[in-house]
């Protein structure tokens, strides 16, 4: 009796460990078939996922510029613009890991920040040429595609990055002068930036209330 139990607490093992492997290499396979189907688009996602965290240590680097400069208005800038990358980071790299993909933060340094008027020159450079070469290509893409739901997350990153330059270039050109109403809002949802004298009611691209805006 005793021997006929042991035989069949056995089989039981065995079953049960076949049934696992074949339940592992089901999910394996399927994730790998949905990452190869989704290549180009985790791809896409991956590189702004990049390319956003490294411009968020480099706003990072030049708001710590501003403050040893007492440049309030500018720290507060640098600081809601990294913030904003981070949220754009952070979209893109769930997004990827949804459909198949693995992203990982890379190992950067920040710009080694001069002075604030140089740094603010700097960025608009540079988030003009990031712009001029994406175009919104990643999006459109995604688009044909059919995949709504990234094409949505790139195109509100693609208007948030186009909010940055104008807000840039408005910063750059007040130079010392003083700002009437001091302060940033960032969606901490998708990213977009307001000045605290202008902004929306709801997010036009991810319809958050105002009153969820973080402030800088």
């Amino acid at each position: 009796m005793k021997s006929r139990n042991i035989a069949i607490m056995v089989f039981c093992l065995f079953a049960g460990t076949a049934l696992l492997v074949t339940i592992y290499t089901r999910s394996k396979l399927a994730g790998q078939a949905l990452e190869s189907e989704w290549k180009s688009t985790i791809e896409d996602l991956c590189d702004n996922s990049t390319s956003a965290h490294i411009q968020s240590l480099r706003y990072t680097s030049y708001a710590t510029q501003a403050a040893r400069e007492d440049d309030t208005l500018n720290e507060q800038l640098f600081r809601a613009l990294a913030y904003s990358e981070l949220i754009h980071e952070q979209m893109c790299a769930k997004a990827a890991e949804l459909f198949g993909g693995e992203y990982t933060s890379p190992h950067s340094e920040a710009d080694i920040s001069t002075t604030t008027e140089e740094n603010l020159k700097r960025s608009i450079s540079s988030a003009r040429t990031r712009h001029n070469l994406t175009q919104g290509e990643a999006a459109s893409r995604a688009i044909e595609s059919g995949n709504r739901y990234v094409a949505r997350i790139l195109i509100w990153i693609d208007g948030s990055n186009r909010r940055h330059i104008e807000l840039l270039e408005r910063a750059d050109n007040a130079g010392s002068k003083p700002g009437k109403d001091a302060g940033y809002l960032v969606c901490p949802k998708c990213g977009n930036i307001y000045h605290t004298a202008s902004y929306d009611i709801y997010c036009p691209f991810c319809q958050t209330h105002y009153s969820d805006f973080k402030r800088f």
